[in-house]
């Protein structure tokens, strides 16, 4: 809801942790709190090229309140699933699709890279990415002084899928807690945080 980054532009702040779901990839819908942009693709519920995501973008953008917190402060972003689409983990596709809207691996990630890319031309991220690509690494960190070390975590190109297959990614108890295998981060960036904590001279170290 709009309103809350005009509040958040009103206040003294040195800096903004966004830590996802900036945009989301659905359809027009009268109930919707946005009147979204039409898709290529209209009917399909979910953004699939990169002149989807483009427009996506550039549309949020146009919200008085958000460009009113982007002035007023730096931002650091990290992403969620809704940047590209509902609860997908890592080349997976949303559970709950079915028919033309359910995709192969391969194929989303063609989608995946769209979204990346609109990604990385519309936010404000330091981050080196190759156009096309649907690998992207944000994860990274920030020092300020000795006072606090922010980790900027990943979690969702890297991840395992949600355990159990049960619609909306909701299972049982049992599928998470008997999931030893399982990881939001992946093994790289799991180490990654590692050696940033123990390593870290700063007295307070953020999770963003």
């Amino acid at each position: 809801y709009y309103p809350a980054y005009a509040g958040l532009a009103g206040e003294d702040l040195d800096v903004v942790l966004h830590v996802g779901d900036y945009i989301y990839e659905y359809d027009p819908s009268a109930s919707a709190v946005r009147a979204h942009t039409t898709p290529e693709a209209p009917g399909l519920d979910q953004l699939r090229t990169l002149t989807d995501y483009r427009n996506r973008h550039a549309q949020y953008k146009t919200d008085p309140s958000l460009q009113a917190a982007h002035a007023a402060f730096p931002w650091i972003v990290t992403w969620d699933d809704h940047e590209v689409e509902n609860n997908y983990a890592s080349d997976i596709d949303e559970v709950d699709d079915t028919g033309s809207r359910k995709q192969d691996p391969a194929t989303f990630l063609a989608q995946r890279a769209a979204a990346y890319q609109a990604y990385w031309e519309h936010m404000p991220i330091r981050a080196t990415y190759t156009v096309g690509s649907p690998d992207f690494l944000i994860y990274r960190r920030f020092d300020y002084g000795d006072l606090t070390r922010f980790n900027v975590l990943d979690t969702r190109q890297h991840r395992t899928d949600q355990p159990c297959g049960a619609p909306a990614d909701f299972g049982p108890v049992a599928c998470g807690t008997s999931n030893a295998s399982g990881t939001l981060t992946g093994a790289t960036q799991e180490s990654w945080l590692g050696e940033g904590l123990t390593s870290s001279p700063a007295t307070w170290n953020v999770l963003a």
